[in-house]
């Protein structure tokens, strides 16, 4: 994975449930610190899970407690409007 938030080895498991495991392998890239808490925002719209949950009629109170607590609320970002068509991001292939 070269990402902007994630890099290096990783490995997807799927467990006997038939859930799916993504676990990072120890490599150059390792880190002990969270990314959720030194780059909380997404990278394609700059907003944080409550951002997303309220623009898309999601749970707000359920999303933001992935959200950083320290984190200020941003003002004037400017958001997709309610019923407009969403962007699709397809990566380019190799």
């Amino acid at each position: 994975m070269n990402g902007e938030k994630l890099k290096g080895s990783w490995v997807l498991v799927r467990t006997r449930n038939r859930q799916w495991l993504l676990i990072k392998h120890r490599d150059y890239y390792t880190t002990e610190e969270e990314v959720t808490e030194i780059a909380p925002a997404s990278i394609l719209t700059r907003r944080t899970l409550a951002e997303i949950a309220e623009d898309e009629g999601g749970n707000i109170q359920k999303a933001a407690t992935g959200d950083p607590k320290k984190m200020p609320r941003r003002t004037g970002v400017k958001r997709r409007k309610k019923g407009s068509k969403k962007k699709i991001w397809h990566s380019k292939g190799s």
